[in-house]
């Protein structure tokens, strides 16, 4: 038996509810990274942008957004709990 077979489980099959909460975090995921490239966020940053730091404020915030989208998305498409 090869490495691969052996370190392999089967993946159980998700319940309904399951399944609709994994559908409902992907909308909302699809949602978020929508609203990356509306500009209709971070309205805060924009103000602050008047006084220099503001700019910096925004592409922090870009950044940890695209950072949580990522970990989230990878998070539901695993097919394991969330806090594994």
């Amino acid at each position: 038996m090869s490495e691969l077979q052996r370190n392999t489980t089967p993946l159980r099959s998700l319940s309904s509810i399951d399944d609709a909460a994994k559908t409902n975090a992907l909308i909302a995921y699809i949602l978020m990274v929508v609203g990356l490239f509306t500009g209709l966020f971070w309205i805060i940053g924009f103000i602050l942008a008047f006084v220099v730091i503001g700019y910096f404020i925004l592409i922090g915030v870009w950044i940890w957004s695209i950072y949580r989208i990522i970990k989230g998305l990878a998070k539901i498409t695993s097919n394991k709990a969330y806090n594994s």
